[in-house]
């Protein structure tokens, strides 16, 4: 009998440790992918400030298209190591200015997704005459 108690043993324990490794991996898993959307949106969050940013310097009244990308790139560039690529690109009308920031973020886990577009747009400041304020 002892045999046979010692055979139902190492299968139980052979069972334990086959379901423990799965759950170990179902586990990383699921922490890879949490620290994969953590990035997504905190990348997200660095282009949403860079976008608003970089609008906020192209519309003042001298500004220019030119100082909207240094603002954008300059808060891009605080997040060191965050982004394998970026651009800032500005457009300023006579109306409406616009700013995009479009950057991948540089991550290992997973290679989809990674790439994140935010445009926003706001009006120009201008000089009116007097005239025209009424």
């Amino acid at each position: 009998m002892s045999r046979r108690r010692a055979a139902i043993r190492a299968s139980t324990d052979e069972g334990e440790i086959a379901s423990s490794v799965i759950l170990l991996l179902v586990v990383v898993q699921v922490v890879l992918l949490v620290m994969h959307a953590s990035l997504i949106f905190h990348g997200r969050q660095v282009a949403n400030s860079a976008a608003q940013e970089a609008l906020a310097a192209a519309q003042l009244f001298e500004g220019d298209a030119g100082a909207g990308q240094a603002a954008g790139r300059d808060v891009l560039n605080l997040s060191s190591g965050l982004f394998s690529s970026s651009n800032v690109s500005v457009s300023r009308g006579r109306d409406t200015v616009t700013a995009t920031v479009t950057a991948t973020i540089d991550t290992m886990l997973f290679p989809v997704g990674n790439s994140i577009t935010v445009t926003v747009s706001g009006p120009a400041e201008r000089y009116l005459p007097e005239a025209d304020r009424r």
